[in-house]
């Protein structure tokens, strides 16, 4: 049966978490552990979650939290400027 996309977000959560604890403790990058979450969850190396519309879905959910982030940050002052 397919997962639910609760259950793709919950999986997908706690290996982020527990991979960016560990290269936080190993001082690296968070970014990185990330990035290595998200390989390690996707369908093509362990395959934890199979489902490719669920995974495409939490991909775009992820660059609109970005993007978002990102245009919180922007300083319009500097804008003006240019």
């Amino acid at each position: 049966m397919g997962a639910s996309i609760l259950q793709v977000l919950v999986v997908g959560m706690v290996i982020a978490a527990s991979v960016t604890i560990i290269l936080d403790r190993l001082r690296q990058p968070v970014v990185l552990g990330y990035l290595l979450a998200g390989l390690v969850v996707g369908p093509n190396t362990m395959g934890l979650i199979h489902d490719l519309a669920s995974i495409k879905g939490l991909a775009d959910l992820g660059i609109i939290f970005l993007m978002f982030a990102v245009g919180l940050e922007f300083d319009l002052t500097k804008l003006r400027k240019v």
